[in-house]
């Protein structure tokens, strides 16, 4: 493991060489049209990532 793309988007944690927990939206032309990153304490939201993803679809048509 290279751990490029933790490097690219930023949520490495270099010390102890794991990423934060994150989560990215990232449309059909490569924008980041969302991003949540927490520490690793805090687990991730599934449900509000499901309305992130929705209202960005609704919002595209």
């Amino acid at each position: 493991m290279h751990r490029r793309v933790t490097r690219l988007y930023g949520v490495l944690i270099e010390e102890e060489g794991i990423a934060a927990r994150a989560a990215f939206v990232v449309d059909k032309k490569g924008i980041v049209r969302h991003m949540v990153i927490n520490d690793l304490a805090i687990k991730r939201n599934e449900q509000e990532f499901v309305r992130v993803l929705q209202h960005i679809q609704e919002s595209d048509k």
